[in-house]
């Protein structure tokens, strides 16, 4: 883990804790189904702190199935895709990102014979989700935003006669929300973008390469919260080179009067 700047933290930095999976209202009644997740940022579960909650799903079942739901809060999702795994009606790329606002239905999805592993990215934990059509007396209104982007460019990195460029995936929206990818070259450095003000924060994923932040180096799959303000300073990518996605999130997209 880091010492200075961005916290990244890589799979190995996270024990992994037992949660129960929630049972759609619809269905019959059964023993409560157990997953273990890795919480890199923040907590899981009903007792999960107030703050940033990031979250790594890495043993969804085969033929596993997740109806089609919606969450009170906004979030992310960043796909690992395997080989039968997918989102509505579309195969699960090799590395996908998904957003979604709070109360936006979203899903189906699934996999076949091989598990599924994906990120679920949020700036205040989320306590509830709510499969449809048996929830909708829990939908107080409707979300506006849901997408799912095939980023597996943010797989291939830059060569060394490349320049480094930003890429947006979500072009930024008047309440924060943006995601975009860093594709830098080896030893090449960039500054992140301020954040707008207010802003809740955003995530850093190394999709690709190794990031060196001061004397730290942050290996491909590493995490980072950024609430803003923390002096991140410049950040190098290794010598392979470094693929970056940060995922901003918004303001809290919930009208006042659902909140």
């Amino acid at each position: 883990m880091s010492t200075l700047g961005l916290q990244f933290r890589s799979r190995e930095d996270v024990s992994p804790v037992d949660v129960e999976v929630p049972k759609p209202s619809s269905e019959p009644a059964r023993a409560p189904k157990v997953r273990s997740v890795r919480p890199f940022v923040g907590g899981v579960g009903p007792d999960a702190p107030e703050g940033p909650q990031a979250v790594l799903i890495e043993d969804y079942p085969p033929y596993g199935v997740t109806r089609s739901h919606f969450h009170a809060v906004d979030q992310y999702h960043i796909f690992f895709g395997s080989e039968g795994s997918w989102y509505q009606r579309s195969p699960i790329p090799a590395l996908g990102v998904h957003y979604a606002d709070a109360y936006a239905t979203y899903g189906p999805f699934g996999t076949d014979e091989v598990s599924l592993t994906f990120f679920a990215l949020r700036a205040t934990p989320s306590r509830m989700i709510a499969y449809m059509p048996e929830s909708r007396d829990q939908l107080k209104y409707r979300g506006r935003r849901h997408a799912f982007l095939d980023v597996g460019e943010a797989l291939v990195l830059a060569s060394n006669d490349e320049e480094s460029q930003w890429t947006d995936l979500i072009q930024e929206h008047d309440d924060g929300l943006h995601a975009e990818v860093a594709r830098m070259a080896p030893g090449a450095s960039i500054d992140l973008p301020p954040l707008p003000d207010p802003s809740p924060g955003r995530y850093i994923f190394i999709a690709a390469g190794d990031l060196v932040q001061g004397d730290m180096h942050h290996a491909e799959g590493c995490l980072a919260w950024d609430p803003g303000d923390v002096p991140a300073g410049p950040l190098y990518a290794g010598a392979r080179g470094c693929n970056l996605l940060v995922l901003q999130m918004p303001q809290c997209t919930v009208p006042s009067e659902y909140q």
